[in-house]
């Protein structure tokens, strides 16, 4: 008799363990359906305090639980292959919304072409005394740049707003008050608008006419890398401007490659400059696409400038394992990354994204986990280089 009770004992407690495991799987998916009802309502300070409770838990003190956690309750989709401006505004004001002491951002007075104001967004503290400035997509092609620079804005506001979370001994907190990164998430929206959509895009009708030209003549949109101007922003600058050494010139309104009538001629130039006269960077950190190669330094650099950018370089290549490209890969040619050393003495680092262009979306889980402890490794490297 007694055998038979305690058989009945185990099962009981092994059936009430297993239906209090369901109750659990099924409290942690209505958390995350009423979280994304909180969120589409702009109700910031009740979804704010159901994440809080969510990822404070005991299981989520673990670095592994908390990235699972942390990621359902992300903003940043990144499980899509067009990622557009106005979703990007969107996910900007979610985030500075829920993270509000550590992530901020305002909209550039200036407009582009087709009306569109770019953020500039701060993540960390304004006053510190580093800041490295971090800009993406300048080619319109290129907009898997910005999904994964969203991604990291948000991977590290949620590990200082949970201030539990350190990388190599040192809170992630405790780094962006030390160091900030000052970013423009998406430099050229109106190319973006082309190359995701063509001439169905919300253009004006000369630029759709334009486009429908340029296909017309055997080059498709998504190839774009220019700006509704038909100027590729980033032969825009001033140093190596016109270069007539620089493969691919183009003398005219075009898909990539023309640099436009002078330096600085376009908006989207402009406010890069603007933005880099705000404080005196300790780095440029660039995102382009594609080739999983990093490029540093300017031929007509200071070689001690060009010294900090190998530096800079190196430790992103512990990171990716791409390959790195010297200044003498290419002359001068009107880039930012040569424009920024030459005016700021500055070292600057470009990183090419992805296998191919546009980057297909399911190489996004791979390029996230190689970049996504970069900008705390790039941090400690500024402070231990003052």
């Amino acid at each position: 008799m007694k055998q038979r009770y305690h058989r009945f004992g185990i099962l009981t407690c092994l059936l009430l363990f297993l239906l209090t495991g369901n109750i659990v799987a099924q409290t942690n998916e209505e958390n995350q359906q009423t979280y994304t009802k909180l969120m589409k309502q702009k109700n910031y300070g009740d979804a704010i305090r159901l994440m809080d409770k969510v990822l404070k838990d005991k299981e989520s003190k673990t670095a592994e639980n908390y990235y699972k956690r942390a990621a359902a309750y992300a903003a940043i989709d990144t499980d899509h292959q067009h990622y557009t401006f106005s979703e990007m505004l969107t996910d900007l004001d979610s985030i500075a919304k829920r993270y509000p002491d550590f992530v901020s951002y305002e909209l550039d007075s200036a407009t582009t072409l087709l009306g569109h104001r770019l953020p500039v967004v701060t993540l960390g503290n304004r006053s510190a005394r580093h800041h490295i400035m971090v800009q993406a997509t300048m080619h319109a092609r290129e907009y898997m740049a910005t999904q994964l620079t969203m991604a990291l804005l948000e991977h590290y506001a949620q590990m200082c707003y949970q201030d539990i979370c350190e990388y190599k001994g040192q809170r992630i907190s405790n780094l962006l008050q030390q160091v900030c990164f000052v970013i423009i998430p998406m430099v050229n929206p109106d190319g973006v608008e082309i190359a995701q959509n063509g001439s169905n895009g919300q253009l004006t009708d000369e630029v759709k006419q334009w486009v429908r030209q340029t296909e017309d003549n055997g080059t498709s949109h998504t190839k774009i890398k220019a700006n509704a101007n038909g100027v590729d922003i980033n032969r825009n600058f001033g140093n190596g401007f016109n270069n007539p050494f620089t493969s691919s010139r183009k003398t005219h309104r075009s898909f990539n490659f023309y640099s436009g009538l002078l330096p600085y001629s376009e908006p989207e130039s402009q406010l890069m400059l603007r933005v880099s006269q705000r404080y005196d960077y300790d780095l440029f950190l660039n995102y382009h696409t594609s080739g999983n190669i990093i490029y540093y330094g300017c031929q007509n650099a200071k070689k001690y400038v060009n010294k900090l950018a190998h530096d800079y370089a190196k430790l992103i290549h512990c990171h990716t394992n791409y390959p790195l490209y010297g200044p003498d890969s290419a002359p001068a040619g009107g880039t930012w990354a040569d424009d920024v050393e030459i005016i700021y003495q500055c070292p600057s680092v470009t990183v090419e994204l992805g296998t191919t262009n546009p980057v297909p979306i399911s190489e996004f889980p791979t390029i996230f986990e190689k970049h996504k402890n970069v900008w705390a490794d790039l941090a400690i490297e500024v402070l231990d280089n003052p």
